[in-house]
């Protein structure tokens, strides 16, 4: 499975293995929440939940609307909560970022976050709210692609890469 967004590293990769090389993907995922399945990305198909956790949630991201911070997070929770308010943070991403790493989020570092994690948006997600729209897509992971080929490093030498299509 690839996940990139460097065009030098999605041209080299596309150079190595042509462009019948992969196998493309829509991705649909899904969280077991509250007896239900709400679409990822959760934080924008909040209108799955309870009206209760659902204005948690909603309540979080607009204090995070109204009150933005410029400081810099010093670690992944700080990150967590000035991007995805408290009530979020609580109801998914806490949860789920320690069932993932199975590390505490004020022990990690937010550096490496970058395009790995859908932000919120107030109004995206408002409208899907109120207009009861499901929001399956979010932009920078929708479609992957996964190689056809198989590779494998050569033993006894680590810098050696063999690319051994399978047909």
């Amino acid at each position: 499975m690839q996940f990139s967004h460097y065009k030098y590293f999605d041209d080299l990769m596309l150079k190595a293995l042509g462009e019948d090389g992969w196998l493309s993907h829509q991705r649909e995922s899904w969280v077991w929440i509250e007896n239900r399945f709400v679409p990822y990305p959760f934080q924008n198909n909040i209108k799955y939940l309870t009206p209760e956790t659902m204005w948690k949630c909603l309540e979080g991201i607009i204090h995070n609307y109204k009150f933005p911070t410029n400081q810099k997070p010093a670690n992944f929770r700080e990150w967590i909560l000035a991007t995805f308010g408290a009530g979020l943070a609580e109801t998914f991403m806490f949860p789920y970022n320690f069932k993932v790493w199975a590390y505490p989020p004020e022990d990690m570092n937010a550096v490496w976050v970058g395009e790995r994690v859908a932000v919120t948006d107030l109004q995206r997600v408002t409208k899907n709210i109120i207009f009861d729209q499901d929001d399956f897509s979010w932009d920078l992971t929708v479609h992957l692609n996964s190689q056809k080929t198989v590779v494998q490093v050569v033993s006894g030498n680590p810098l050696a890469i063999l690319l051994a299509v399978s047909t």
